[in-house]
């Protein structure tokens, strides 16, 4: 038997590669959905921390994107299709569902900008 086809067929294989193991597109894009995904958390956090009424949402906003950035380290497929689905949910419902990006913007564009 190749040894290569015990990879494809055993899913455990995949979990004992070591992180950001290979080279080229897919390091980066792993590399940039991590750092993406970092940068996302802290952002959810400094906004936490601002408004103290939306915690519990933002500690559950993060939550699928850690996961999601640690799956894209191992190179699992789960975490790249979790990454998108999050995202998608994510801006769905505060893009569509309710108006906070919308109050955000026109508060932007007025130049009303609050101290926390």
């Amino acid at each position: 038997m190749d040894a290569n086809v015990g990879r494809v067929l055993n899913p455990s294989a995949a979990a004992k590669r070591p992180l950001l193991a290979g080279d080229g597109l897919r390091t980066r894009a792993t590399l940039a959905i991590t750092v993406c995904s970092a940068l996302f958390i802290v952002v959810l956090g400094v906004s936490a921390y601002w408004d103290p009424t939306i915690r519990e949402l933002h500690l559950f906003e993060a939550l699928p994107y850690v996961v999601a950035a640690v799956l894209c380290l191992r190179r699992n497929r789960f975490g790249y299709a979790l990454g998108f689905v999050s995202g998608a949910f994510w801006l769905s419902m505060s893009g569509w569902r309710t108006t906070f990006v919308r109050n955000g913007f026109e508060l932007l564009a007025a130049g009303q900008f609050r101290s926390p």
